[in-house]
């Protein structure tokens, strides 16, 4: 998946990230970072920046670990910094996972992905999400929608240095959101790679029967 995302993107491409797709968080050298780790390889990448991720940090805690402890050059901002930075055409993609799939290439991802996918169509830049074909929900459409997760509001709390959260603030923590196809310039797989802004699909038969995947 690295080799067949970092083939997509043009020389000298200035990266953002969001959440942690790397090998701290899956297999091999990742998933959207595998794509990120090739790029700088093939020369193909400028800078990479990563988002802080919140309330986790995932990015901060491992995407930007990972990717400077390989000695590539990597920025690290908040999520409304990436926001500016993308419409200011800061960078040229926007590199995801996914944890969900849909057949028409809507992607269930860590929250903040479709407002960033948003403005970075805004900003002039693509979207790319990189994921196994086992995270293609072949039941997934509108009248079987995805299940967000919402969290403990003291996750989002801890930041100001407590967990306890005062009488009379109600916290909302959905863990994920969905950006839709038209959003999504590529999404790359094991088994090739597919483009859902322009109106393709997941075909089982390309991309894994849903008997083989025990769905």
């Amino acid at each position: 998946m690295g080799q067949e995302g970092a083939a997509r993107l043009g020389s000298g491409s200035r990266l953002l990230t969001h959440c942690n797709t790397g090998c701290l968080a899956t297999v091999g050298e990742g998933t959207a970072l595998a794509v990120v780790r090739h790029a700088f390889r093939e020369e193909r990448a400028r800078s990479v920046t990563c988002t802080e991720t919140r309330p986790w940090m995932q990015g901060a805690r491992l995407s930007a670990f990972e990717l400077a402890r390989e000695g590539w050059p990597t920025e690290l901002v908040t999520e409304s910094v990436a926001g500016d930075k993308l419409l200011n055409r800061a960078f040229d993609w926007f590199l995801v996972g996914a944890d969900r799939i849909g057949p028409d290439g809507r992607v269930a991802n860590k929250m903040g992905t479709h407002m960033l996918a948003q403005l970075a169509r805004l900003g002039g830049a693509r979207v790319m999400v990189v994921a196994p074909t086992t995270t293609i929900d072949w039941s997934w459409d509108d009248a079987h929608p995805a299940p967000i997760e919402h969290r403990d509001g003291a996750e989002v709390w801890r930041a100001t240095g407590s967990t306890r959260i005062p009488s009379g603030i109600r916290i909302d923590n959905p863990v994920f959101d969905v950006t839709p196809p038209e959003l999504i310039d590529w999404i790359v797989t094991e088994r090739g790679a597919i483009e859902p802004a322009r109106g393709e699909c997941l075909d089982p038969s390309r991309f894994g029967d849903p008997s083989e995947a025990g769905i």
